[in-house]
């Protein structure tokens, strides 16, 4: 949209005026998220139930789920959506549809690093999604956003410290369990502090 295009060179035209003021190089080419994004990302169908989708987190390492109904990309789900849908409805008979955003927010690969980082910021979005000729291609997370700025801190290549394993077998009971209890005590710390405004996705 020319809205976000304009967006975007702003936050470009913004970042440069301050480096160059800071006495940094600006010759260099601005980082683009596809070079930081998280590429094919895990899916979870509609349908499934929320002990399902929780358990693919578990075993793949990660806390959002792209979900699909006929290939098609319909919403997002993060682990707290699933743990608050489980609590609210049981984790055996809800679904991914009740828990997940049904917006998401989108950008292509080439959209510059600065802008998809501004509108996270700015909105409090979790994740963005990748897509290439209306196919997702990669997720962009919170995760992804700290190795890129491993990599502007350092000035080296940032490799994925953990990326997602795409394991299809069920993990071990303890290490669900781990991952459950994990959970639970980051969402307890979470509601013993003060409430903070949760953005949401947009189309």
């Amino acid at each position: 949209a020319h809205a976000d295009r304009v967006r975007a060179e702003l936050a470009l035209a913004l970042d440069a005026e301050r480096r160059q003021t800071a006495g940094v190089n600006t010759s260099a080419q601005p980082l683009h998220v596809g070079a930081f994004m998280t590429k094919n990302p895990c899916t979870v169908d509609a349908g499934l139930s929320v002990a399902d989708a929780q358990q693919r987190m578990a075993q793949n390492k990660i806390r959002h789920l792209l979900v699909v109904t006929a290939d098609r990309l319909v919403g997002v789900v993060s682990n707290r959506d699933l743990a608050l849908a489980a609590a609210l409805g049981g984790e055996t008979k809800t679904t991914v549809e009740a828990a997940m955003r049904p917006s998401v927010y989108v950008c292509d690969a080439s959209t510059p690093l600065a802008a998809v980082a501004y509108d996270m910021e700015a909105n409090r979005y979790g994740c963005a999604v990748v897509l290439e000729d209306g196919r997702a291609v990669g997720i962009f997370t919170t995760v992804d956003a700290l190795r890129a700025l491993r990599q502007v801190v350092t000035g080296a290549p940032a490799e994925a410290i953990a990326p997602p394993t795409h394991e299809q077998a069920p993990p071990a009971p303890d290490k669900l369990k781990e991952y459950r209890v994990r959970l639970g005590e980051q969402l307890f710390r979470a509601h013993a502090m003060p409430s903070s405004h949760q953005g949401t996705f947009r189309p």
